[in-house]
């Protein structure tokens, strides 16, 4: 191969690399922000958020801190609140037919109804 293809390539993977670090570095806050936005906005109550983790090559999705508020004329503060809630997927089965969960935790759970 010629030097410029393997510039071109080189380039392509220093990229591509630089992505998905960016990915697992944002990912979290852009998903976090999401979610409170959004839930406040579904819900019309306040929805906090205190961290997303997000782990792309273990397949894990964490939520820490997530507390969804109570409407207007609830006497509660909040109606759902979790300290911990995560899910890790087994991601060779990702694409395929059936999803395999390796684990669910839910932790601290509080809910008031």
């Amino acid at each position: 191969m010629s030097t410029r293809v393997n510039i071109v390539i080189g380039a392509v993977v220093a990229a591509g690399v630089l992505l998905f670090i960016a990915m697992n570095l944002w990912l979290g806050t852009l998903v976090q922000t999401a979610i409170v936005e959004i839930g406040s906005g579904l819900t019309k109550t306040t929805v906090k958020l205190e961290n997303v983790r997000i782990e792309l090559l273990n397949g894990l999705v964490q939520l820490d801190g997530l507390e969804i508020g109570n409407p207007p004329g609830f006497t509660a503060p909040h109606a759902v609140r979790l300290g911990t809630a995560r899910v890790r997927l087994d991601l060779r089965s990702a694409l395929s037919d059936t999803v395999v969960i390796d684990e669910i935790l839910v932790e601290a759970p509080d809910i008031t109804f």
